[in-house]
């Protein structure tokens, strides 16, 4: 059924019909895609900062959820638990090398620097995306079971692009892990992007 208009001409006094269809006309139909389109463009960045943001606090997390098992296997198995940077599959990586990811392992034998031997337990493994940087200031992180200590370190984890603010993996001399968006001292992490 079409709505049926009067229009009253101011001239002649008389009434005329006039029929309207219910629906947009073709400008105000391009007016609204091109209102939703720069909205859409103006959202865009913010969009990215938000799922780089994401990408990164999740890395980081997964990073605290094996520090915070490392922690309680090395109580729970009277073992020395360590948590390592690898570069290649079962390898920790020395300093300076490109690091893939973490790996989680029970160490049977101690060596030093701390490597994935023969006869240890291969816990967990832990891929690093390849959208993420990680700076440490240590390749390998143990946890003693006798002393509940661990080795002290900081973990930044940084966006390449700087699009995400850094997070940071902070482990005390107790072993105790969190996350801060600091460093230990209070000051901001150097991404170097700036």
């Amino acid at each position: 059924m079409k709505a049926v208009a009067y229009l009253q001409t101011p001239s002649s006094g008389t009434r005329r019909s006039v029929r309207r269809g219910l629906g947009f006309t073709l400008p105000e139909l391009l007016l609204a895609l091109a209102i939703g389109a720069l909205l859409l463009g103006l959202a865009a960045p913010s969009f990215e900062r938000t799922f780089r943001q994401w990408t990164l606090l999740r890395t980081a997390q997964s990073v605290l959820a094996a520090a915070h098992q490392a922690r309680s296997s090395a109580a729970a198995r009277a073992l020395p638990v360590v948590l390592c940077q690898t570069d290649a599959p079962g390898h920790c990586g020395a300093a300076g090398s490109v690091v893939s990811g973490w790996q989680l392992f029970v160490a049977h034998s101690m060596s030093s620097p701390p490597r994935l031997s023969p006869g240890d337990e291969l816990l967990q493994v832990l891929p690093l995306p390849a959208d993420i940087e990680l700076r440490s200031n240590r390749t390998a992180l143990t946890w003693w079971p006798s002393a509940r200590a661990g080795t002290t370190a900081t973990l930044v984890f940084c966006d390449p692009r700087a699009r995400a603010l850094p997070r940071t993996l902070i482990v005390s001399q107790s072993g105790r892990p969190r996350l801060d968006t600091r460093l230990a001292d209070g000051s901001a992490p150097d991404c170097g992007h700036g």
